[in-house]
């Protein structure tokens, strides 16, 4: 990408061609080929792999959470609706395919076979204070609202896993 998602520009230079290829060559292969082959590890000791591609966002909604599976292309209805009622169980407030529809990972590996696909987007208030979202520098990921979101996704996805253990 050559902007961010609020159409910034990332560079100030932008990187030429050999620049580009030298990063997918020692970046992006490697890294799909790893995710496919532990996939496929997984589909073989499983039979089927639930994929979750997790990110954290600030701005376009004001919702908590964000789940996106290209509307409804990537993972079955059951599984999404999984993830919804448990994230809102801890109140979190829950959107799908709401701007963050799921990007190439969830629509790439999702339309695979055995694989179900989906994004998760946390805002991030849900975690990190107004302060440490005004600072240039990295946040220290300390404090009552990182615990908190610690806790209640901890609990959260502790009840996914438990659900879809018995459905699978």
């Amino acid at each position: 990408p050559e902007q961010t998602a609020f159409k910034q520009p990332i560079y100030q230079r932008l990187p030429d061609a050999s620049e580009v290829r030298s990063r997918i060559e020692k970046y992006y292969t490697p890294y799909h080929q790893t995710l496919t082959q532990l996939l496929n590890e997984k589909i073989m000791q499983h039979g089927k792999v639930y994929l979750l591609d997790l990110h954290s966002f600030m701005g376009l909604i004001t919702d908590d959470v964000c789940l996106g599976n290209a509307n409804n292309t990537t993972c079955q209805e059951t599984f999404l609706n999984t993830i919804e009622a448990n994230l809102s169980q801890q109140q979190f407030q829950v959107v799908k395919n709401k701007v963050f529809t799921g990007g190439y990972i969830t629509r790439h590996y999702g339309n695979q076979p055995n694989v179900e696909a989906l994004q998760i987007e946390l805002r991030y208030t849900n975690y990190l204070t107004d302060d440490q979202l005004e600072c240039a520098s990295i946040p220290t990921y300390h404090g009552p609202n990182f615990e908190q979101a610690q806790t209640r996704l901890k609990a959260a996805f502790e009840l996914i896993a438990e659900a879809i253990t018995k459905t699978s």
